[in-house]
């Protein structure tokens, strides 16, 4: 499985140079000759506004960094796989479903960051400060669009699918990750990570993985006979 992981990052890594050699640089973030000159300007002094003033009037930066912890992808990459591929009938056949729609969605979202930070290669704000934990650079040097919000709102909008279809997630929890991927969006504005078009950006593309996904869902049935070949093959 890790091995696996491994192939499947360095795939991504692969697909983002291909779309940093094919697009040109800063040809939509660029503020002198973008397209997008005038609308990134108003983004940058907004941006920078809400920053500033989120550090003189309040300047609370132990809550704005869990959130950002909260929100790193290698945690829910592996608790959704972790959960899914060691524990045998431990759970109903719908939380294999679930498990499985999710980490799939989880990829999906790796790939989607990837493939538009480096090909939009967007720099992030000046007054960013500190190195992100376990931030990889070669993708997270760049800003657009925000891989926390885009993370946050699939899982969110992900919850909510859930609950609608089978229940399986109720839905005061469905509440509990709305509100906290609209926080985790605003976290990454006010603590300097991101302009507030990334988040804006994150949660559109957010929604659109819940849609990929919601598309190619996996079944239950199909869930269960991935579990049973893994099982098969890799004995406790």
């Amino acid at each position: 499985f890790f091995s696996l992981n491994g192939h499947v990052f360095i795939l991504l890594i692969a697909c983002g140079r291909v779309a940093r050699r094919h697009v040109g640089h800063n040809i939509l973030m660029g503020e002198g000759r973008s397209i997008l000159g005038p609308l990134l300007r108003w983004d940058n002094r907004v941006s920078a506004s809400l920053y500033h003033w989120y550090q003189r009037t309040i300047g609370w930066r132990g809550p704005v960094m869990l959130l950002e912890y909260s929100g790193h992808g290698v945690p829910w990459l592996m608790v959704s796989s972790g959960f899914f591929f060691l524990f045998t009938n431990k759970f109903a056949p719908s939380v294999y479903e679930t498990l499985a729609n999710l980490f799939l969605g989880l990829l999906t979202d790796l790939a989607w960051v990837v493939i538009f930070k480096s090909g939009i290669r967007r720099s992030r704000p000046v007054y960013n400060k500190g190195k992100q934990l376990g931030s990889v650079h070669v993708v997270d040097q760049f800003s657009f669009p925000s891989g926390h919000t885009t993370r946050s709102v699939f899982i969110a909008a992900f919850a909510y699918h859930c609950h609608a279809s089978n229940g399986v997630i109720p839905s005061n929890i469905v509440l509990g990750f709305t509100i906290w991927a609209i926080l985790l969006g605003l976290s990454r504005i006010v603590l300097g990570r991101h302009f507030v078009g990334d988040v804006v950006a994150g949660w559109m593309v957010g929604l659109l993985n819940m849609y990929c996904v919601a598309c190619v869902w996996i079944s239950k049935d199909m869930a269960m006979e991935a579990k049973a070949f893994w099982d098969l093959h890799n004995p406790s």
